[in-house]
Order: C-alpha cells, then structure tokens, then sequence
C-alpha cells in the first residue's frame, strides 16, 4: 500500500468516526502536502529521516502575516496529524514500527492570557449602535461571548431552542461534538431580549445569531466586526478577537468578586476542556491582579526587616 492509499483509508476512517468535515478538510491538506513531498512511497519505505525532512520544508515555508516562516503551533498541528496517521496505521498492522516515534514533537511558547482589562472592555462595548440591527446583535454576542465563554463557533451554531431564558442556560455544541450546559446571566438576559425582539421581523435561519439578512454568520466576519470596533475605540496591548472574551471569561472566573470565586474544576466544565491542563493556564492570570495578590501575601513584606532610613548627604 502506498501513502495516498492509506491516506484514503484513514479519511474514510475518520468519517465513519464522526470527526468533523472542517478537521478532515485540514488533515487531508496536510497529509497530501506530505504525499506530495515524500513522491507518494510505499509505507514500508518511509523512515523517520523521511518524516523529520519534510518537517523541516514545512518549518522553511513563509507563514502568515508576513512572517519569515510557519509558526510553531503550525508546525504542532502537522506532528499531530501525521502522527495520528500513523498511529492508525501501526494499530491496523499496516506499517510497523511506527516512524513517527522518532519525530521530536515541537516545542510551543507558552504565553500569558492577556484578557481585557475592565476598562478596554467598557469602550469596546460602548462601540456598537444598538439602534441598528447589525450594531444590536454585535453587542448581544459579544455580551454572549464575556458572560458564557463559549468559542465563537460554537455562538454562530446555536440554535434557537437550545436557549433556555427561564432557567438561563444554552445547549452549545463543542470540539469533538460534545454538547453542554453554559450559563448566562441576567444583563445577557436583557441584550437577547431585545435582540430578539428586532430578529423576529425578518426572515431568519434557526440559528439565534444571524447576519441582516437572516443568514448564518461566519466566524471570519464576526473577527472582522470586532476587531474595527477594537480600533474605533483605540485598544491597545490586546488581541481584540472574539476568543479574548473567552480568555477574559476564564480569568475573572477564577479572580472572582469578593468572597466568591470560581474553582477550575467548574471553569474547565462551562469552557468544555477535554483535560485539566487546557484550563489551569487560567491560573496563571495577568500581571496587575497577580501584584495585587502578592501585596497581600508577600513574605518580604510580612517577614523581612525594613531597611534603614537612608540618611541624607549635606552638600
């Protein structure tokens, strides 16, 4: 068998799994790049040199936005997928050893979550015109967006009946089509409210987010939208995008007001993180709130001595 072959077999494998059409478009792309690059062998002729070769092209490619080359969660996403591949292959004795165990998976910086500071948040949100319908339904999801921390895919999918107004809780649906539970609360209540109210006139989909002409939106335009009410309310030092309202989510959950905090426990429930350690980055919140709790528990305050007064020179 050759490596187009088996790429067509792990396709039809991931479709009959349920994986979604977007994800499989992504590891096609991929994997036929990497067929293309490695002249199509047969499975039994490719060696971990071969793999590491064509990431190594990958890595020389120009990246988005101007850059030199690829980014490495770039580079992450194509380790990740060849190395699914090939674990296919190897469970289905299709090519043993697996090559892919001799691929050094690449390394990702890991920055700080910058979410938006309460101040950026009250311009941004000052910047729609609630008087039009467009300028209305933009404030309703990015209200959406702060109080439930939900993707932005998974607002542009919501249907209509799965927001419960009563009890304030939407049915979204997740990565991996996992579906839960996210509250919202009473300010997001009154924005839907009235949202809804203008929606009802015209001719929409099911979905409850929907463009002037009752289509789907797409997340690409909602980016586009967001970022220019960013710029008319001149933010800077944050990526104004709707996945920072998701991010700003995760850190005043855990900061809380007062004596009520969140747990990450919870944080990693509402958010729908497959694993503990996706949601612990929100631990490590930003810089002024992480000062501000070490004014209060700082040991050198507490325990070291003071230093002398300093004494004056007399010219």
């Amino acid at each position: 068998m050759d490596l187009t072959e088996a790429i067509a077999c792990y396709g039809a494998y991931q479709d009959v799994r349920g994986d979604s059409a977007r994800h499989r478009s992504e590891c096609r792309r991929i994997l036929n790049l990497a067929a293309r690059h490695l002249q199509d062998p047969e499975l039994s002729s490719i060696t971990s040199e071969d793999l590491i070769r064509f990431m190594s092209a990958v890595r020389r490619r120009p990246g988005l936005k101007g850059r030199r080359q690829v980014s490495d969660h770039t580079m992450l996403a194509y380790h990740r997928t060849l190395a699914a591949l090939f674990a296919y292959l190897e469970e289905r004795g299709l090519r043993q050893p697996n090559p892919m165990a001799f691929v050094p998976r690449p390394k990702v910086a890991e920055y700080l979550i910058r979410p938006f500071s309460g101040d950026q948040l009250q311009k941004l949100l000052a910047q729609p015109d609630t008087e039009s319908f467009t300028g209305l339904r933009d404030l309703t999801l990015m209200c959406f967006l702060l109080d439930t921390g939900c993707r932005i895919s998974e607002c542009l999918s919501l249907p209509l009946d799965h927001v419960d107004y009563e009890r304030r809780i939407a049915r979204v649906m997740g990565k991996g089509q996992k579906e839960r539970e996210v509250p919202f609360g009473r300010c997001t209540l009154a924005w839907l409210e009235r949202y809804l109210e203008r929606r009802s006139a015209s001719q929409a989909t099911e979905l409850l987010f929907v463009n002037q002409y009752g289509d789907r939106l797409t997340p690409n335009a909602v980016c586009h939208r967001i970022s220019a009410y960013g710029r008319a309310a001149g933010l800077r030092g944050v990526r104004v995008s709707p996945h920072t309202f998701r991010h700003t989510f995760g850190v005043n959950w855990l900061l809380g007001t007062g004596e009520y905090k969140g747990d990450t426990l919870s944080l990693q429930k509402i958010l729908g993180h497959s694993t503990p350690a996706m949601t612990q980055k929100y631990v490590h919140f930003a810089g002024q709130d992480l000062r501000k709790l070490h004014d209060r528990l700082s040991p050198g305050d507490q325990l070291a001595p003071p230093p002398p007064e300093r004494r004056r020179r007399l010219l």
